[in-house]
C-alpha cells in the first residue's frame, strides 16, 4: 500500500470514528434509550464530546514532540474541526430544545446565567479557530496564524470553567479534565522553553 493510499485510509477511519458519537446519539434518541430528560442528555453529550475532541487535539503536539510520531499532526485539523462540530451541535440543541430558537430568550439566558455566558464565549473562540483553520487562511495570516491558534488553550480552559459552573456537585470529572489540559499545556511549553534557552 502506497503512503498516500495509507494516509487516505487513516483519514477515512478517523473520520468514521469521530462521527460515531453523533450517530450513536441519534440512534439512542430515535429508540428512546436516553435518560429521563432526553433533551438535556443530548445537549450535555454533545458538549462532552466537544471537550473530548478538544483535548485530543491538544494532545497531538506533545505526542509528536515526545513520542516522535510526527504523522499524527496530519489529523489535527480534522479532529479539531470535530470538536467544533460537536460544540455547534451542543449550541444548536440548546437554542432549539431549551428555547425553541426564541432569540430574545436566548440572549437573556446568555446574560443571566454566567455558565452560559462562559460557554458562549468559548464557542465564539472555537468558531474563530474553525473559520481560520484552512490552508488559505494559514497562508494569509502567516506568523499570526500560529499565535491565533494558541487560543485553543483559552477555549479549553473556558470549556472546563463552563463545565464547573454548570454542575452543582461531584467535581471529580471536570477536575480530571482540568489536570489533563494543564499537563498538556506544560508539555507544550517545555520544547518552547528549551528552544529559547538554546537560542
Amino acid at each position: 500500500m502506497k503512503f498516500n493510499d495509507q494516509n487516505k485510509y487513516y483519514r477515512i477511519s478517523i473520520f468514521v470514528l469521530c462521527s460515531l458519537p453523533f450517530f450513536i446519539t441519534i440512534y439512542h434518541a430515535a429508540s428512546n434509550q436516553l435518560d429521563v430528560n432526553p433533551s438535556e442528555t443530548m445537549i450535555r453529550r454533545m458538549g462532552d464530546w466537544a471537550l473530548y475532541f478538544l483535548i485530543a487535539t491538544l494532545s497531538l503536539s506533545p505526542i509528536k514532540d515526545y513520542l516522535g510520531l510526527s504523522f499524527v499532526i496530519k489529523y489535527r485539523r480534522m479532529i479539531g474541526l470535530f470538536s467544533f462540530f460537536y460544540a455547534s451541535l451542543h449550541v444548536l440543541l440548546f437554542v432549539w430544545l431549551e428555547h425553541l430558537f426564541n432569540l430574545s430568550e436566548i440572549v437573556a439566558d446568555v446574560f443571566k446565567r454566567p455558565f452560559i455566558t462562559i460557554g458562549f464565549i468559548c464557542f465564539c473562540v472555537l468558531t474563530v479557530l474553525a473559520a481560520t483553520s484552512t490552508d488559505k487562511m494559514k497562508r494569509r495570516l502567516k506568523k499570526k496564524w500560529k499565535t491565533l491558534h494558541k487560543a485553543i488553550y483559552i477555549a479549553s480552559l473556558l470549556c472546563i470553567l463552563h463545565y464547573f459552573m454548570m454542575i452543582k456537585a461531584d467535581y471529580k470529572q471536570p477536575l480530571i479534565f482540568l489536570f489533563v489540559i494543564l499537563a498538556l499545556l506544560l508539555l507544550r511549553l517545555k520544547p518552547l522553553i528549551t528552544k529559547y534557552k538554546n537560542a
